[in-house]
């Protein structure tokens, strides 16, 4: 994020109003993916009550690693870096040290892609405002 303040405040006086606003436009998409992936809850079953888990077809099991109740239906697993179960667990990502699962897998993309989208604009602009000086 320092990074993209930085470029922006070297490129400002240099780049048309178009080209500000979709640099600021990504930026804001990367900024509000990341935080909205890292703050919500991946898919972490909430089963308190155990009866559940006596009715036939139920599918819902007690994990052995964090003694919580889960339901195979969903897919799943127990990270080992959380000490937690996650539905439709993906994997636990460092950027934002946290699962990757059910309920923020969509958002996690999107982060990815705008990383991936910010981190070209700014090697575009860079590029072309290099080449007219």
């Amino acid at each position: 994020m320092i990074l993209c303040t930085m470029f922006y405040n070297m490129l400002k006086d240099k780049l048309s109003l178009p080209a500000k606003t979709i640099g600021i436009l990504i930026f804001l998409i990367n900024t509000c993916s990341y935080t909205y992936t890292a703050l919500i809850n991946p898919g972490i079953p909430l089963l308190e009550n155990s009866s559940l888990a006596k009715v036939k077809g139920a599918n819902i099991l007690l994990c052995k690693e964090c003694k919580n109740w889960v339901r195979l239906s969903f897919n799943t697993s127990h990270c080992y870096e959380c000490n937690v179960c996650v539905e439709g667990y993906d994997h636990h990502c460092p950027w934002i040290s946290k699962c990757i699962g059910r309920k923020n897998i969509v958002s996690f993309y999107i982060f990815v892609v705008s990383t991936l989208c910010l981190f070209c604009y700014l090697v575009f602009t860079v590029s072309l405002l290099s080449n007219t000086m």
